[in-house]
C-alpha cells in the first residue's frame, strides 16, 4: 500500500506545520462559532508549531529522495504562521531536485519581501493556494474574517513576479454564489493559473449557519440557492457527511456502525478510500503519521463502534507511528500501513467510522 508508494516515488504527503491561524471562519473546525476565538473542540490539537530541527529530523535526504510532494496544509492552522517555513522550504528545495511543494493559506499573511523570498526559493516547484472569497472586502470577510483581500491580492501580484505558481480556492456561499466567474477574473488578473471553486458544505442543521460575531453579535452564513451549484461539487461523500441535504445517508452510516457486533452478516459499504486514490498521507504538527486526516480526529468518531477495531488500537498504539520514533520505512512497514488499514475496508469488525462515513461509495 503507502510502502510501495513510497518506495516507487509515487506518495505525497499532506503536512501540518502550524496550528496557530490569523483569520476566524466561521465554519472551520477550530473556530468556535460563540465569538469566533479558538475552539476547544480538538484538546488534542494545542497552538503548536513544527520546528525546524523536527521537520529535517522527518525528512530527511533518503525521506525527501521517495517523495513527490509535500504539501503544507491549512486544515488545522495556517503554514505561513510557522516562522520557519522559509528555512523549511530551502532545506528541501536545496536537499532534493525533484520533490515540489505546495502551500495552502489564507494569503493576508507577511510582508512583500517574505513573498518574493518565498517564490524565490521554490521557483517553479512551488505552488501556492490562496483563498479568495469575494470580489470586494465586504463580501471576502464575510466568510474569511480577519483578512484583507487588499492584501491577499498585493501578495499574489509579489509571487506573480517569480517563477512560483499562483492557484486559488473559493467557497461559494449565497452571498456570493452569483459572483462565482467576476471572482476567478479577479483571481486571474493577479496571477492565479488556477482557480478551485467550492460550495461549502458545513451546513449540518440546515441552510442557514447562526454564529455570534468578534462583536458579540449574531450573524448567519446561508448555504447556495443556485440550483446548478447545489449538488455540483458534492459527489464525494466526504463532501456530503456535514451537509443536512443528505442526512438519510448519514443516518444509514451511524445504524451500521451501532449496530451489535453479532451481526457479523451486516453488508460493508464499499470504501473508496481518497488519500489513498490520490496516493496521499497525513502527518500532523506533532510528527505522527494517518491514512488521512480524519483518523487524526478521533474525538469525532466514537459513536458506539467497536473499541476493538484497528482504528482504536492505532489510537492506542500512536507512538508506533510517530516519527520522533520510528522512521518514515518503519512507520509505513508496521501492520497499520503495510496493509491493515486497507484489508478493514471490508472487514465489518475492523472497518473505521471516519472511512465510512467520509469515503464509502456513493
Amino acid at each position: 500500500m503507502w510502502y510501495d508508494l513510497y518506495k516507487h516515488r509515487r506518495l505525497s504527503v499532506i503536512l501540518e506545520i502550524s496550528t496557530y491561524c490569523n483569520a476566524k471562519c466561521p465554519q472551520c473546525d477550530r473556530t468556535d462559532p460563540n465569538g469566533l476565538g479558538v475552539s476547544n473542540k480538538y484538546r488534542f490539537t494545542p497552538n503548536l508549531n513544527m520546528s525546524l530541527e523536527n521537520f529535517k529530523k522527518y525528512f530527511s535526504p533518503e525521506v525527501l529522495s521517495r517523495l513527490l510532494n509535500i504539501h503544507f496544509s491549512g486544515s488545522f492552522g495556517d503554514p505561513l504562521m510557522n516562522p520557519d517555513i522559509l528555512s523549511m522550504i530551502r532545506y528541501v528545495i536545496e536537499t532534493d531536485d525533484r520533490c515540489s511543494i505546495s502551500i495552502n493559506t489564507n494569503g493576508s499573511l507577511r510582508n512583500e519581501e517574505f513573498w518574493w523570498e518565498l517564490g524565490s526559493i521554490g521557483k517553479k516547484r512551488l505552488s501556492v493556494i490562496f483563498d479568495v472569497d469575494g470580489i470586494t472586502q465586504e463580501m471576502h470577510e464575510k466568510y474569511r474574517r480577519a483578512t484583507s483581500l487588499k492584501k491577499i491580492l498585493q501578495n499574489m501580484d509579489t509571487l506573480s513576479l517569480t517563477p512560483a505558481h499562483i492557484k486559488t480556492f473559493t467557497i461559494l456561499f449565497k452571498h456570493n454564489q452569483n459572483y462565482k466567474e467576476d471572482i476567478e477574473k479577479l483571481c486571474k488578473e493577479h496571477g492565479a493559473i488556477e482557480c478551485d471553486i467550492l460550495q461549502s458544505n458545513r451546513f449540518k442543521d440546515g441552510p442557514v449557519f447562526s454564529f455570534i460575531n468578534e462583536n458579540g453579535q449574531e450573524e448567519t452564513l446561508e448555504q447556495v440557492t443556485n440550483d446548478k451549484l447545489k449538488i455540483e461539487d458534492l459527489n464525494r461523500p466526504a463532501r456530503r457527511i456535514r451537509d443536512h441535504r443528505f442526512k438519510s445517508q448519514s443516518a444509514q452510516i451511524i445504524q451500521f456502525i451501532r449496530k451489535p457486533e453479532t451481526t457479523v452478516s451486516k453488508k460493508v459499504p464499499k470504501i473508496s478510500c481518497y488519500f489513498l486514490n490520490n496516493k496521499n498521507l497525513h502527518i500532523d504538527v506533532n510528527g505522527i503519521v494517518y491514512p488521512c486526516c480524519h483518523w487524526e480526529i478521533h474525538n469525532n468518531f466514537i459513536l458506539g463502534h467497536n473499541k476493538n477495531t484497528l482504528y482504536h488500537s492505532f489510537h492506542r498504539e500512536l507512538n508506533k507511528s510517530n516519527l520522533n520514533n520510528y522512521t518514515f520505512e518503519e512507520i509505513l512497514s508496521n501492520r497499520y500501513f503495510n496493509n491493515g488499514i486497507y484489508e478493514s475496508f471490508t472487514d465489518p469488525d475492523q472497518i473505521s467510522t471516519p472511512c465510512l462515513y467520509m469515503c464509502r461509495k456513493i
